[in-house]
């Protein structure tokens, strides 16, 4: 018998073996648990890191984009409202011009229109409403601010 073992009979020695096998199998077991635990959390953190990198590096940051479609979605509202104030302002000016009869311009001198002379078509009063004006007709459509990927 070596010191570190007590005296026991050999029943007692053969079951403190196996129970000293059973310990140590069991803590190897919870060594290759912990391992591949840790393992799988450091690939999937490299993974996902991985994924983020190529997302930013390729130019489609998710933030940018979100902040881009906000001042996108802004400017083309302001463009909107600018849009509608324009026409607002292009049918008033167009319906001030047929009511009211205005004499025409010339290079050089203003010509006063007589009591013989006919009025011109623009300024006489019609059952029809003039077409409105070119700018208020074909207004451009709003394109949204796009970014370029830095």
């Amino acid at each position: 018998m070596t010191p570190e073992q007590p005296n026991l009979r050999p029943e007692a020695l053969r079951e403190h073996r196996v129970a000293g096998a059973r310990l140590d199998e069991r803590r190897h077991r919870a060594r290759r648990i912990r391992q591949r635990v840790g393992g799988v959390t450091v690939a999937l953190f490299f993974f996902f890191w991985a994924v983020i990198g190529v997302q930013l590096a390729s130019g489609h940051d998710p933030a940018l984009t979100r902040d881009a479609r906000r001042q996108a979605q802004y400017d083309f509202e302001a463009h909107l409202a600018a849009q509608q104030e324009a026409a607002a302002a292009a049918t008033a000016a167009a319906r001030s011009a047929t009511l009211l009869p205005t004499a025409p311009k010339t290079a050089g001198a203003a010509k006063q229109t007589t009591p013989t002379q006919q009025p011109s078509s623009n300024a006489t009063p019609s059952a029809t409403s003039p077409s409105p004006p070119a700018a208020a007709q074909a207004a451009p459509s709003p394109t949204p601010v796009v970014t370029r990927p830095s």
